[in-house]
């Protein structure tokens, strides 16, 4: 295992004291793992140094490495042994090495390697030897050795101050209690027990599993609310020996996770956001193929589409779910060998591409703009098909289709068996065709709406990619009068309130005809009675007719009469002399009061 180091030759004991080179072998293959892992390119050097040294006859006793090799090695592997839950080997302490290779204590000093010697080393804001002084704002960094990148400090605000923070997650809050809920009200509206069995369309399942997925979306919004900015898109900075967490804690102590699958918070919330929300939008592109699909053969038969046009489609139906769980599986695979799961600053969620411009084209643009291409066109074929001029309905088939709907009925009501006669009337043609044509409806505005979604999700993502690097890089205030210093916040909060925003809509598209429903069958409010006015003004009477009946009841005749305005004097001399019918008018007194009749929620004088 040691060999091709530059040298040949070993003494034992070793420098943890083995005595037989068997045993010093066999401790070196437990950190093959380690070294295949290659978290340090001079940690085969300095395993080697120690368990197996340098002999030489010019010097009494066996060379090992420095103590500048090991604390370069430990301080690119710690971190990968402590992921793995290892503490750091006692035997291989580097407090016990030479300090500098010189006559009195030689020692291996190592190729070296770039980059800091600690795992975290917070850089000054003029600069330093390592790489994030390139930044426009390079004191708020800190440098990861593991991976060589630079990551922001946890509470450091780079691109958006802690009012932007506040605001957009107090959006993210509302919007994510708001559509959950009403994706709740979806899921309870479906499971109602119903009398009869409902046959769900290919379009109605693809958009209830659309409501699902949004609301599993909401769920890690919430976890995100719930445990908090630190507990999920921040990592401690660890640092190797004591003296370093005097430099840590001048700076930040923690930093943005750029490998949040080492979080499972963070694991969590990256799972929820982006498995399903990919889901959502392949359902949806699924909802436009359906749509795209029924028009065409709406259009080619003048609307006479069968039934079995709009049931399950069990093919169409198959393809269309393997699709909406399959594609974004292999996604979300892709996402975790590469381990670009990444912390937000403005949102402190994980998702992917947040601080690596090239993960956001490849894992996130690139699939919604393929979808919405994808969607789109679905949607305007089928909406040249509807424009497209329809075959001509000749009248001898339009008097054909009326007589064969006219036998049916008759044949249906003078059928001796009970239960055909009492078959339920919606299932009539022209019953089937007004509730076809509605659904299509229905589903064309849902798709047209959910397109004008993703439109503004792909172009904040495109936003987002097009300017970070620019925005990060750019002095303040920005040289360049085409790109701002710092991006605008509402085009980030617009994306979070289309995500769920979407999920909102597409809930109330399933609860919103059982509300109305519900609506129609309460009983209408009652009014009150009409008062008479407490100063003496006369007022309009109500008089109440029984509505089955085309004439005044005699009692309605009088008052009618009594209330009457007055009429000229000349008309009083020709009035008809004689005595009226008695089942016409009734004698009253002189002086009689006007009795009060209350009847229902009026009062009738």
């Amino acid at each position: 295992m040691c060999r091709g180091l530059g040298y040949n030759v070993t003494a034992m004991p070793n420098l943890v004291g083995h005595e037989i080179q068997g045993d010093a072998d066999f401790t070196l293959q437990t950190f093959s793992p380690l070294i295949q892992y290659g978290c340090s390119a001079q940690l085969h050097l300095f395993l080697c140094s120690v368990y197996a040294p340098m002999c030489t006859e010019k010097v009494p006793s066996p060379i090992g490495p420095c103590r500048g090799l090991c604390e370069q090695v430990r301080a690119r592997c710690f971190p990968v042994l402590q992921g793995f839950g290892f503490p750091w080997p006692a035997a291989l302490n580097c407090s016990k090495f030479p300090p500098v290779n010189n006559h009195q204590h030689m020692c291996m000093e190592g190729p070296g390697e770039p980059g800091p010697a600690n795992p975290i080393q917070a850089v000054g804001a003029g600069g330093g030897p390592w790489g994030c002084s390139w930044y426009a704002k390079s004191g708020l960094y800190v440098f990861l050795n593991r991976s060589g990148r630079c990551a922001a400090a946890c509470d450091a605000d780079i691109l958006w101050s802690q009012k932007d923070k506040k605001a957009t997650e107090a959006w993210m809050a509302a919007f994510a209690t708001v559509c959950l809920i009403s994706v709740t009200i979806a899921i309870l509206s479906l499971l109602k027990p119903r009398k009869q069995a409902v046959v769900m369309s290919t379009a109605e399942k693809a958009i209830t599993c659309l409501a699902v997925c949004h609301g599993i979306v909401a769920v890690g919004y919430v976890i995100r609310l719930a445990a908090g900015r630190l507990t999920v898109a921040c990592t401690p900075a660890i640092p190797l020996h004591p003296q370093d967490q005097v430099v840590i804690s001048q700076h930040q102590q923690q930093y943005l996770t750029q490998d949040g699958l080492a979080n499972p918070y963070c694991a969590v919330v990256f799972l929820l956001l982006y498995y399903f929300g990919n889901a959502a939008i392949v359902w949806w592109v699924i909802v436009c193929a359906w749509w795209c699909i029924v028009v065409r053969k709406w259009s080619r038969s003048a609307g006479n589409c069968k039934e079995d046009s709009f049931g399950l489609q069990q093919g169409f139906s198959t393809v269309g779910a393997v699709a909406a769980w399959g594609l974004p599986a292999a996604h979300t695979i892709a996402v975790l060998v590469t381990r670009d799961v990444d912390a937000d600053e403005l949102t402190g969620s994980c998702f992917v591409g947040q601080q690596n411009a090239r993960s956001l084209l490849v894992l996130v643009l690139i699939p919604q703009f393929a979808y919405l291409c994808l969607g789109t066109t679905f949607l305007l074929v089928g909406i040249t098909s509807l424009l497209l001029p329809r075959p001509l309905v000749t009248p001898s088939a339009v008097v054909n289709a009326l007589q064969q709907q006219q036998q049916q009925h008759q044949h249906q009501h003078q059928h001796p068996n009970p239960l055909i006669r009492q078959r339920d009337p919606s299932k009539s043609p022209v019953e089937i065709h007004r509730r076809h044509k509605l659904l299509l409806t229905r589903v064309g505005l849902f798709a047209t709406f959910y397109a004008v979604a993703m439109c503004c999700l792909t172009s904040t993502t495109f936003y987002e990619w097009w300017g970070r690097e620019k925005w990060l890089r750019a002095p303040e205030p920005s040289s360049s009068p085409k790109v701002p210093s710092k991006p605008f916040v509402q085009f980030f909060v617009l994306r979070l309130v289309a995500t769920l925003g979407s999920g909102i809509v597409t809930a109330a598209w399933i609860w919103w005809p059982n509300l109305m429903n519900v609506w129609r069958r309460l009983p209408p409010c009652k009014q009150p009675p009409h008062k008479c006015h407490p100063h003496g003004v006369p007022v309009p009477v109500v008089h109440c007719f029984n509505p089955g009946s085309t004439s005044p009841t005699p009692h309605q005749i009088h008052h009618l009469g009594h209330l009457a305005p007055p009429q000229h004097s000349l008309l009083h001399q020709h009035q008809i002399v004689g005595n009226p019918p008695p089942s016409t008018y009734r004698t009253q007194k002189k002086h009689r009061k006007h009795r009060k009749y209350h009847s229902g929620s009026e009062t009738q004088v």
